[in-house]
């Protein structure tokens, strides 16, 4: 049986990414408890559901619903730090845009996985987050394996 947290942890870590796990709360507190210093980059991964696909009485396949963040607390080269003082526009410009490409590399090896198939991806921004004021780029998931 797939792990999902596995599977996310293992892109996090080949795409040099620190990943991180749970619900909200729980983020918070170890995005607190990390130094993101410098352009680190962070994948987080919320808790999932699963129910399973069934075929004539019997499990087929698992569909995993979740959601992903990607966020950045300060910008390279320069350094800004992520703050509420910032305009839509700048944080646009200084992290969103170019953190949404992680977004892409991730759909990508999700795509890569024969054992895997991607049947829904909505990408969305998310400001100010947790007690350090990240900005993050989100993509709602849902993706498809064999039982």
């Amino acid at each position: 049986m797939l792990d999902p947290v596995q599977l996310f942890e293992d892109i996090a870590t080949v795409n040099g990414l620190k990943f991180f796990y749970g619900a909200k709360p729980f983020l918070n507190w170890e995005m607190t408890q990390t130094s993101l210093n410098g352009s680190e980059v962070f994948l987080a991964l919320f808790p999932f559901d699963e129910p399973a696909v069934m075929d004539n009485g019997s499990v087929s396949s698992w569909s995993v619903s979740t959601i992903i963040w990607v966020g950045r607390k300060f910008d390279a080269p320069d350094a800004t730090f992520s703050s509420a003082d910032e305009t839509e526009a700048q944080k646009y410009k200084r992290r969103l845009k170019d953190l949404r490409a992680y977004i892409d590399i991730i759909l990508g090896d999700l795509c890569g996985d024969a054992d895997i198939e991607v049947t829904e991806a909505r990408v969305f921004r998310e400001l100010n987050k947790f007690d350090e004021n990240t900005d993050v780029v989100g993509c709602e998931l849902t993706f498809v394996y064999a039982a």
